[in-house]
């Protein structure tokens, strides 16, 4: 895999994400992948092992890359609860409203949970390796969270 320009993010099933390491990695119970790792530190190492032609820069750029994509997920996430208690209750989407996690409300018709639950994942996987790939850039990870929070979840932002 030639990792030089970047214009797109790696897909959340591409391999460099999805191959795992023998089982007792980092020690492990499990033979762990990128996404599926239980330390930040742990994420970092494998996905170095499985993007060794990646440079601190082209990981830099995934950071940003991936951050925009949880950003994008998060606001597509709010447009289909909107659109769910439009349907549902004839008005928009409430903080009280939310009461089943990913997907807001039961009442809501099957395909609106289906979205909300991929938008809600997909949110939630690329904001870890908007991390992690900012913290293969050579950051540490308090200043990657801090990073990706102002990308990714520009709201939450304490100024």
């Amino acid at each position: 895999m030639a990792l030089t320009e970047v214009h797109t993010c790696l897909t959340l099933n591409d391999p460099a994400y999805t191959s795992t390491a023998r089982r007792g990695f980092a020690g492990h119970s499990f033979a762990p992948s990128v996404l599926s790792a239980l330390s930040p530190n742990s994420a970092v190492r494998l996905l170095k092992r499985f993007t060794p032609s990646a440079t601190k820069s082209w990981h830099a750029k995934m950071a940003d890359l991936h951050a925009e994509q949880s950003r994008k997920h998060r606001l597509n996430w709010s447009l289909v609860a909107d659109r769910a208690a439009m349907r549902t209750f004839g008005r928009k989407f409430e903080v009280y409203d939310y009461r089943i996690s990913a997907i807001g409300r039961d009442e809501f018709v099957d395909e609106d949970k289906d979205a909300l639950r991929v938008h809600a994942i997909s949110d939630g996987q690329h904001y870890r390796l908007a991390i992690l790939h900012h913290m293969a850039a050579g950051h540490r990870h308090q200043t990657a969270l801090a990073y990706c929070r102002q990308i990714a979840r520009p709201s939450q932002v304490v100024h």
